[in-house]
């Protein structure tokens, strides 16, 4: 059974290159590591099936395993719960509990287009849309008991990057699963802090030393130093070696 499982787990990455570049909202299994769950996603059921006649039919596998979004148990495939609102989520872009109970789905489809952004930015319609839109939701036992929009999480709206198609406000995430918390980084530069158990957003701060941005500005100082640290070493070499002349 865990090999099955792992086999649809695998399934996940299938799409992503028969599609092309861009990953596609298709079906996929997520096993929840350290538990006896999986969370099953259901994706848009026109792309599934302009995939290949072989990758449809393990669509359809496990569509007729799975037939609903929502978690299960991982040996038996009983449904636990079902998620009662519509939405996709890309899989880095689902979090649930190790009880089992509480479900965090990052919203909106920027998670298509993360890794193109853009120098020009979405017009100012088509930004105040995607500001308004739903960006996180939080569950219990499937049910939804509390969303926020991005123009809530984000604390600087005119710092996130924009791909064509998208702005790009996710940059990582860290759930606590034993305080019940649940940390956004967004990319302007900030950190969001919800209580996972209610869904209220606790603060907005800047990121500090947890900010990503921070993280690449910190390898670069490192890979220098190390730079630097090397040709000192050099030298010291080249200075043991060279003979002092005799007079």
């Amino acid at each position: 059974m865990m090999d099955r499982t792992l086999f649809l787990f695998l399934l996940a990455t299938v799409p992503a290159f028969a599609a092309g570049v861009v990953p596609e909202p298709v079906s996929y299994l997520k096993p929840i590591p350290g538990t006896a769950f999986a969370f099953v996603m259901l994706g848009d059921e026109a792309v599934e099936a302009k995939q290949r006649e072989s990758i449809r039919a393990k669509f359809a596998e496990l569509r007729a395993k799975y037939p609903k979004t929502g978690l299960y148990k991982a040996e038996t495939a009983e449904l636990v719960w079902a998620v009662d609102t519509e939405g996709y989520a890309d899989k880095d872009w689902i979090f649930v509990t190790a009880d089992g109970v509480h479900l965090v789905r990052l919203d909106g489809a920027s998670w298509q287009t993360k890794d193109f952004a853009s120098r020009n930015r979405l017009d100012v319609d088509e930004e105040r849309k995607q500001l308004n839109a739903p960006a996180v939701s939080f569950f219990a036992n499937g049910k939804l008991i509390r969303r926020h929009v991005l123009k809530d999480v984000v604390s600087d709206p005119a710092e996130l990057p924009h791909s064509p198609q998208h702005i790009l406000w996710m940059a990582s995430a860290v759930f606590d699963t034993d305080e019940k918390r649940f940390v956004l980084f967004t990319q302007d530069a900030h950190r969001a802090t919800f209580d996972v158990a209610t869904g209220e957003l606790l603060a907005k701060e800047p990121a500090g030393l947890g900010n990503p941005r921070t993280n690449i500005v910190l390898t670069v100082v490192g890979v220098l130093m190390t730079a630097i640290l090397v040709g000192w070493i050099v030298y010291l070499v080249r200075q043991r070696r060279t003979p002092v002349a005799v007079t």
